[in-house]
């Protein structure tokens, strides 16, 4: 098993969900203002 791409897939993973979190409170806080 590849350990360099297993951990490239879960840092992958974690950016995209950060970002996504990111988005939907800028978009909310956004919104209540």
């Amino acid at each position: 098993m590849k350990t360099n791409t297993l951990l490239g897939i879960i840092l992958v993973v974690v950016g995209i969900i950060a970002f996504a979190y990111q988005g939907i409170s800028y978009t909310t806080r956004e919104k209540v203002l």
